[in-house]
């Protein structure tokens, strides 16, 4: 079964402190999923990214067969 969700190299950092670096995974049609980590570890960064809240620097998110940055926000 394909990934419905793919993430690709995605990318972030706060000024210079970088959060997320060439994050890869993919996430197939009715799989749950649990994001755990320490403080500061970049798990709300990347679900804002998910959401379209905030902008990567690299990287891309494929939802269906649809690349998020060419979707209106």
């Amino acid at each position: 079964m394909k990934e419905y969700l793919q993430v690709e190299n995605l990318s972030f950092s706060y000024s210079r402190r970088k959060v997320l670096d060439k994050l890869t995974f993919g996430v197939r049609r009715g799989e749950l999923v649990g994001v755990i980590g320490p403080n500061g570890a970049g798990k709300s960064t990347l679900l804002y990214l998910l959401a379209g809240l905030i902008v990567p620097e690299s990287g891309k998110i494929v939802l269906g067969e649809k690349d998020t940055r060419f979707l209106s926000r």
